[in-house]
């Protein structure tokens, strides 16, 4: 468990020679920073700052003048680091009027305010090291007023936490009240509000510059806001057993989420909880096994040795597959055998712009070149898997965030583990890639969640993307098996619009270790510098075949080769047609032989083919069974009566079984069945009934009555020894 002890240690580390990392920072921003290249204007350095606060923090604790000394040194630096920006690309922009700003108005004052303030009282400076440093300040902030970009997003969090700071340390400054009054305006935006943002690396952005303000600002009510406790119990649900947290959005692989330490240490010492610091205590473990002590990773050691109470007790969490954590805010589907680092863990993002800032997400996306996003720094991730890990192996991962601006790749809906759908006929010359890539724009859906339950041999979703404008409505199915550590992937895709269309399963990987004629074995080596263990594979198989091969390319995803697995449909459809997709995830050590995982998942014969469908797996001694309706409007009746359901018109026969469910699942190990179903009436299996809903007498519109059976709940389970 980390003590203020350990971070403090971390950081005397770390800042053993921030000299020699002042002058590296500034050398390589000599080398990287191209004045005549710069979209986004004059990108000061941000080692100044960073190095700085090191050393303020030093001398507070330890009142040597040394620390004082190289701090000023590196406090007075950025004007003169200004001097790289000529005034000929100076003169183009507007907001430069007042100067070239010396410091990037968002992420570099919350580290250089403070360390002048540590070191304020010092003595090394002079009156004009004062007003040069209060001058850097206010030059850094003017160009926010020419941009206040607002709303509860990380961009517009940052300028509030700045404006703030430089209030609170230039109270008497003659831009003072001007930085008080922004804001105050930007901050209200975001205070105990729903983030716009759909992204892990600019959540966490957002959310420390949340905690710093409501630190600075003395707003204790800010921890008895019910969305402050959401979103911390939201991000400790999503820690993965690799003590990481996943790349959705804007986000790369392992990039930006460690600014949460401070976060969780503040949430533990204030809501007393011990899963809190449980996770604050894995993160901080990372950091240190990661290698040796950086500058970076002090400064947010910083702020964790300053909120962290050693008395917190530290509690692993019981938490297994869940909704994260609703399907209104959060709209993610987690599936996690346990906690441990062998744990199993799928993330599956079902998330939509959603219903709310709607102002705000058309101010962003009328005013930046973003169109691209999911408004904001969202994908095109919908129903996309995220990412999958089985015993410390990923075998799954996002696509990254980009790799050019404004546009960029790695957005689009064709760089994620998903269903997509193009208008118009894919040739059989063409390949996958090539018909499938567009210009990466952005297309509005709408997103729910139809099902979630967790039943004693296996854990499912239903998560439901609807797309009016191209016409079409994708539901994907996803059932883990516990006994077997495989997934059972089902995308029905239904046509709201006559037309030609191309539909593609999408999968990505970067090895493929074996193939046949409806499976490829797969694995992941390395994601950008990471190395994955190699221990485990991925046999992905698609029992589903007829009129949906598959073709293996080359492409270029989160800034390296990876090879893109397309399952093309390509045809005719008509209002109301519904192409179903069947992918079985099935995890394994890499040295296992993969026969009888291939030959182990099988469809069964069905009597409404069209509107249904089920998947057979025998392996290790089991049988597991899982049928559902595709279409979730088959059985209901057209006359107005309560209910507009009965089982004649909606059970489907699935071989052995025959229901009028919406799902069953069947797992027959040892002569034992385990049975489970969602929103069904009857259940039989081989002619013996396992389930039949009691009669009920219900009133109708007219104020008849009639006898009905009515569908049972979300979920009803079974377990039969000896079996039928």
């Amino acid at each position: 468990m980390p003590t203020q002890q350990a971070y403090l240690d971390y950081i005397y580390e770390a800042g053993q020679d921030t000299p020699g990392y002042l002058e590296r920072s500034i050398q390589n921003w000599r080398e990287q920073f191209n004045p005549h290249n710069a979209l986004f204007g004059y990108a000061a350095s941000g080692g100044p700052a960073a190095a700085a606060a090191i050393d303020a923090f030093l001398y507070e604790r330890t009142g040597e003048l040394r620390y004082a000394q190289q701090a000023r040194h590196a406090l007075l630096m950025p004007r003169e680091l200004t001097d790289i920006f000529p005034a000929e690309i100076a003169a183009r922009h507007p907001e430069y009027h007042q100067a070239v700003p010396p410091m990037d108005g968002l992420f570099v004052p919350p580290n250089y305010i403070p360390a002048y303030q540590r070191v304020r009282d010092s003595g090394v400076f002079s009156a004009k090291d004062h007003q040069a440093i209060a001058a850097i300040v206010a030059d850094s902030l003017h160009t926010l007023f020419h941009f206040p970009e607002w709303g509860a997003h990380n961009r517009a969090m940052l300028r509030a936490l700045s404006l703030a700071m430089a209030a609170r340390a230039f109270p008497d400054h003659p831009e003072a009240t001007g930085w008080r009054d922004l804001s105050a305006q930007l901050a209200e935006d975001s205070w105990g509000k729903w983030s716009i943002e759909d992204a892990m690396g600019y959540h966490t952005i957002w959310m420390l510059a949340l905690f710093t303000y409501a630190d600075i600002c003395e707003r204790p009510d800010f921890f008895t806001l019910p969305i402050t406790y959401y979103y911390v119990t939201y991000f400790a649900h999503l820690f993965t057993p690799l003590d990481t947290f996943p790349d959705f959005g804007d986000c790369n692989w392992g990039g930006g989420a460690e600014r949460l330490l401070p976060c969780f240490e503040k949430a533990a010492a204030v809501y007393r909880e011990p899963t809190f610091k449980y996770i604050a205590d894995r993160m901080f473990q990372h950091i240190v096994e990661a290698g040796p002590p950086s500058i970076g990773n002090a400064l947010l050691c910083i702020q964790a040795y300053q909120w962290a109470e050693d008395d917190i007790q530290s509690t692993q969490p019981q938490w297994q597959s869940e909704e994260l954590l609703d399907d209104l805010a959060g709209k993610k589907i987690l599936f996690r055998s346990g906690w441990d680092p062998e744990a199993t863990y799928l993330l599956l993002n079902y998330r939509d712009e959603l219903g709310y800032g709607f102002i705000p997400r058309r101010y962003l996306r009328t005013t930046l070149a973003v169109s691209a996003e999911k408004m904001h720094h969202g994908h095109a991730d919908e129903n996309a898997i995220v990412l999958l890990l089985n015993k410390g192996a990923v075998l799954l991962h996002e696509g990254g965030y980009r790799d050019n601006v404004p546009n960029g790749r790695y957005r689009a809906d064709i760089y994620h583990n998903r269903v997509i759908w193009r208008q118009g006929i894919k040739r059989a010359d063409t390949s996958a890639w090539d018909f499938l890539h567009d210009d990466g724009s952005y297309k509005f859906t709408r997103t729910q969640k139809l099902h979630f339950a967790r039943f004693q041999g296996m854990d499912f979703s239903r998560t439901q993307v609807t797309d009016e404008a191209r016409g079409i409505e994708w539901d994907r199915i996803m059932v883990y098996v516990h006994s077997l550590e495989c997934f059972v992937l089902i995308d029905a895709v239904k046509a709201l619009r006559e037309g030609p269309f191309t539909l593609a399963n999408i999968l990505y990987t970067t090895q493929i270790l074996a193939s046949g004629s409806h499976y490829y074995d797969t694995a992941i080596d390395t994601i950008g510098q990471w190395q994955n263990p190699q221990h485990r594979s991925l046999l992905i198989s698609y029992p589903l075949m007829e009129n949906r091969p598959v073709s293996a390319e080359q492409t270029r995803r989160h800034y390296q080769q990876e090879t893109g697995l397309y399952q093309i449909w390509t045809g005719w459809l008509t209002h109301g047609d519904i192409v179903p997709f069947v992918t079985i995830l099935w995890p394994h050590e890499r040295q296992e032989d993969i026969t009888p995982l291939v030959a182990a998942p099988s469809l069964l014969k069905v009597s409404h083919p069209d509107r249904s469908i089920a998947v057979q797996i025998e392996a290790t001694g089991r049988t597991v069974t899982f049928g559902c309706k595709l279409d979730l409007n088959l059985g209901l009746l057209q006359q107005e009566i309560r209910p507009r359901y009965n089982y004649e018109a909606g059970h489907i026969r699935y071989g052995d079984f025959e229901t009028d469910a919406t799902h069953f699942y069947m797992e027959k190990v040892d002569g034992q069945l385990q049975i489970a179903f969602t929103e069904g009436t009857c259940l039989q299996f081989k002619d013996h009934l396992l389930y039949e809903g009691e009669s009920h007498r219900m009133f109708q519109e007219d104020a008849s009555s009639n006898n009905i059976s009515p569908t049972w709940r979300e979920r009803w389970e079974k377990t039969i020894k000896g079996g039928v």
